[in-house]
């Protein structure tokens, strides 16, 4: 259920906070105590209980993804409507990527939802679908192409095309000895984020 905290600007800071804290203790692999954690957050305890009964319905439906399982299987399958996820990629605050295969074309891709699930606010869900659109609308060859856009079990999701390589941090040893390298791939991408200006999009990460 989306909680729309617009005529209370302050609840909705508050439940942000502790969104952002509670967040913080799972990517730090921190065991929170769900009464204390709450207790601490008394004046938005409605919400939170509401927020946590939604990442546990994620945690079982995912949690088998971040734990291989025999020993050395680095990757478990789970289905997710007609796509098969495979592996977490990443995750930021608000959404998380997993790589996956479209069992109908059986290719590989990037699937990207919104980590808070059906907690998710209206402006969440509108900031996604936002991005998801602006994506959407472009056509250059260094701008990942969007495939899809649905919703499962109140997950909003879209699937892009899967890039190999790894994240650009990973490269970054590489640019410090090779500048000119690093010179080309800036240029890469600093066209394609002026084909986005040209559209009128601005990346703000």
């Amino acid at each position: 259920m989306a909680m729309d905290f617009t005529k209370d600007p302050r609840r909705e800071e508050r439940s942000h906070e502790a969104v952002a804290a509670y967040l913080e203790a799972m990517e730090a692999g921190r065991v929170l105590d769900t009464k204390a954690f709450l207790a601490s957050y008394a004046d938005v305890a409605a919400e939170l209980e509401t927020f946590l009964a939604s990442q546990n319905q994620l945690r079982t439906l995912f949690q088998p993804l971040r734990a291989p399982d025999h020993p050395g299987d680095g990757t478990v399958s789970r289905v997710f409507g007609t796509y098969i996820l495979l592996q977490e990629l990443g995750s930021g605050g608000m959404g998380v990527v997993y790589k996956a295969r479209q069992a109908s074309v059986d290719r590989l891709v990037a699937l990207k939802m919104i980590r808070t699930g059906g907690w998710a606010s209206k402006a969440d869900i509108q900031r996604f679908r936002n991005e998801v659109r602006a994506v959407a609308e472009l056509e250059h060859p260094h701008i990942v192409p969007v495939y899809e856009v649905g919703e499962r079990q109140g997950a909003h999701y879209y699937i892009m095309r899967l890039l190999g390589g790894g994240s650009l941090a990973e490269h970054v040893p590489r640019f410090v000895s090779k500048p000119r390298t690093a010179a080309q791939v800036l240029g890469t991408v600093a066209r394609a984020v002026h084909h986005a200006h040209q559209h009128g999009i601005l990346h703000r990460d």
